[in-house]
């Protein structure tokens, strides 16, 4: 949907593999390049330990952003309008009436003001409040007394909790009004071990969405799960290969 002149993935891992990364990989973007960027995980915030990989990653994206600027996305955050309208302000994000800021969506200059403020005040970091650092205190100590550092987006982002509206059995034409929609994909009743040909049947707003983009939006991804695939098994006597279709 956002096709941007350039896609970085941001990992620890050295090297990415796997049937979905092939899948990526063999996508043709012309105008698109895709960049594997190694970082290594944060593991202290001004000195003091981070308690999850999770805290990590809170803390990881605003460094990214202050280093490059961009869009930042969840991985399991679905893009389903342009966002260049949303480019020119210094900073976008979601945040809901009466609640606290969305960190799965965020457009930023690197230069954003609200960017050093908010890494800034980790220094009072909590490590076992799930949200407090990356939402409950920047928009209580910064957001509500200095609004016009960012640009606000209440509800077209989809970073309030949807699970209902998702997973639902109730029809949610709605969807395609929202830019962006974080699928809460690790919480239940999001539903677990789906893949492109299990989701086909799956008649929920979540499921018409996931065909939409599988099926309408160009370029459209093509999968080949006919392929052999080679596992190999090692022991110090033997080596065994599964072949699985």
């Amino acid at each position: 949907i956002q096709q941007p002149d350039r896609v970085y993935i941001h990992t620890d891992i050295e090297k990415l593999s796997g049937y979905y990364w092939t899948v990526l990989q063999s996508l043709s973007f012309p105008n698109t390049t895709l960049t594997v960027q190694y970082r290594a995980r944060p593991t202290h915030v001004f000195g003091q330990p981070l308690s999850s990989v999770y805290h990590a990653t809170d803390v990881a994206r605003i460094q990214v952003l202050m280093e490059c600027g961009g869009i930042y996305i969840d991985t399991d955050t679905l893009i389903l309008r342009s966002l260049n309208r949303f480019r020119h302000f210094e900073m976008t994000l979601g945040w809901p009436l009466g609640g606290y800021i969305g960190t799965q969506v965020l457009l930023a200059h690197k230069d954003a003001r609200f960017l050093p403020l908010w890494l800034d005040s980790y220094k009072h970091y909590r490590p076992r409040d799930w949200y407090y650092n990356a939402g409950q205190h920047p928009t209580q100590q910064i957001l509500e007394r200095s609004p016009h550092l960012i640009h606000r987006v209440p509800g077209l982002f989809g970073v309030q909790n949807l699970a209902t509206r998702l997973y639902g059995p109730a029809p949610w034409p709605q969807w395609r009004l929202m830019y962006t929609i974080h699928l809460l994909s690790r919480h239940p009743p999001a539903p677990q071990g789906m893949d492109e040909t299990s989701v086909v049947r799956y008649r929920t707003p979540f499921g018409e969405i996931a065909k939409w983009l599988l099926n309408k939006v160009e370029p459209k991804v093509v999968f080949v799960r006919n392929v052999v695939h080679f596992v190999y098994t090692l022991s110090l006597n033997s080596s065994s290969c599964l072949i699985a279709g």
